[in-house]
């Protein structure tokens, strides 16, 4: 992701753009982050995706 994404997501939704590619950006500034930073990021999504949808359920649970 860039380090300036949330500034293009906001001229992105004031615009009405339908989307649009960091990759393709000519001001593409790719973020830096430590590999914990990025262990952490990931464990923090699927904590929130564990609040919203519930713990998946087993066939045990459904039995």
């Amino acid at each position: 992701m860039c380090r300036q994404y949330d500034q293009c997501l906001d001229q992105a939704i004031a615009r009405g753009w339908p989307g649009f590619s960091c990759m393709k950006c000519g001001d593409f500034k790719p973020m830096q982050k430590d590999p914990a930073d990025w262990i952490e990021d990931n464990l923090l999504c699927i904590g929130l995706l564990f609040a919203l949808m519930g713990e998946p359920e087993t066939k045990e649970k459904a039995a």
